[in-house]
C-alpha cells in the first residue's frame, strides 16, 4: 500500500513542523496529522495542517511517499492536492470518507 511509513516517522514531523512536498518537490503546506487504520501501526493518510478558520481538512494518502528530514514527499502534483474532496476537520475519517478519497486518488 505504501512505503511503510509508520507512525513512528510522522510523531516527529508533526511535533516540529514538518513540511509537505508534492511530486514535483515544491513545498505545499505544512504536516497536520495522520491517520493509520485499525490494528496496524503503518500510517495510510496524511492531512495538510488547515487554516486558523478552515472547518475542513485535505487529505494526502501515502502511497509511495517517503520522508527526508522534517519533510515528506508525496507522489501527487499541488493541483491535484488542491481539488481534493475536503473532510469535516472532526478527527475522524469515515469509511465513506475514505472511500471517495480513494475514488478520487486513485489510491488502492
Amino acid at each position: 500500500m505504501n512505503n511503510l511509513i509508520h507512525q513512528d516517522d510522522l510523531n516527529p514531523l508533526i511535533q516540529n513542523g514538518g513540511t509537505v512536498h508534492d511530486r514535483s518537490g515544491e513545498q505545499i503546506g505544512t504536516l497536520g496529522r495522520f491517520y493509520v487504520p485499525d490494528g496496524t501501526h503503518e500510517a495510510a493518510w496524511v492531512t495538510l495542517a488547515p487554516g486558523l478558520f478552515s472547518t475542513s481538512e485535505t487529505f494526502i494518502p501515502l502511497d509511495s511517499a517517503w520522508i527526508d528530514g522534517l519533510a515528506l514527499y508525496v507522489t501527487f502534483s499541488r493541483e491535484k492536492i488542491e481539488a481534493a474532496p475536503r473532510q469535516n476537520r472532526d478527527g475522524v475519517l469515515t469509511g465513506d470518507e475514505a472511500r471517495e478519497l480513494v475514488a478520487y486518488y486513485g489510491a488502492p
